[in-house]
């Protein structure tokens, strides 16, 4: 196992084991999530149910990708899993997606609900054949008005929301790009606190 990379342990993949003493899980891989941001890759390989079985990072975010050499990142960083469990699906967002990443991709109107951008997750086929699938941004788009974008962090929460059943709340994003979420409804985050 390489230094940038740590297999978890199972109980603290599944909210404790002390907790669910019964419960089995399913750690079989099924996907790679990759949250390539401006300063840092993150990659996690996911079992069906979300389940982390492991993780890497490291500090190759697209701002010290020399030449557009994206492709050669991508595969240093999960170029094991990929030759390991080939077939899997991957889903990245962050930067990348940007103007200034490796595949530029539009934003979707806010009011989106987790579904609308669930299906709107355009495929990119790398040199080597893998396909990836982008997460777009978000935007509000309001006439006569600045356009406020989401990208990365902001977009993960969709997910989030759609899995709780919270009424409502503050997520609190630490990183690069620091910064606040308010929840309100069953929909895209909202904009900053």
């Amino acid at each position: 196992m390489s230094d940038n990379e740590r297999q978890l342990p199972p109980a603290w993949n599944d909210g404790g084991a002390a907790a669910y003493p019964k419960r089995k899980r399913n750690m079989t891989p099924q996907r790679i999530g990759l949250d390539w941001g401006t300063s840092s890759f993150r990659a996690w390989l996911m079992a069906g149910d979300g389940a982390v079985v492991a993780e890497k990072a490291a500090p190759s975010g697209i701002l010290t990708v020399a030449d557009g050499r994206f492709e050669d990142v991508f595969h240093a960083g999960i170029g094991g899993w990929l030759v390991d469990y080939p077939g899997l699906q991957v889903i990245a967002s962050g930067m990348l997606t940007s103007r200034n990443g490796w595949h530029e991709t539009p934003y979707l109107p806010l009011p989106a609900s987790a579904r609308q951008l669930a299906d709107n997750l355009p495929p990119f086929t790398t040199r080597s054949g893998h396909t990836i699938h982008f997460v777009t941004g978000l935007a509000r788009l309001d006439a006569g008005t600045t356009p406020d974008v989401m990208r990365g962090e902001e977009t993960e929460l969709v997910g989030h929301i759609a899995a709780s059943d919270l009424p409502g709340g503050m997520f609190v994003m630490p990183g690069t790009h620091s910064g606040c979420r308010r929840r309100m409804a069953k929909s895209a985050p909202s904009t900053p606190a």
